[in-house]
């Protein structure tokens, strides 16, 4: 492989991380994964007491797995 086509490999690697780093980010933005037995409201996160000797539930949608 010649020096021109190092650099061209390079070139659309660079675009094919960057376009996947930009969805992705979108699709997080848009797609939260939800805790089961966290408790709504301020402070964000709380969690009862009795749920932190349990394996936590986590559900993640469909959009956000790739």
């Amino acid at each position: 492989m010649n020096m021109l086509e190092r650099k061209l490999a390079a070139k659309n690697a660079r675009k094919a991380y960057f376009k996947r780093a930009v969805g992705l980010r979108h699709a997080a933005a848009h797609v939260k994964p939800t805790v089961q037995g966290v408790l709504p409201g301020d402070p964000l996160g709380l969690i009862p007491k009795a749920l932190l000797t349990v394996p936590l539930k986590v559900e993640i949608p469909p959009e956000f797995i790739e």
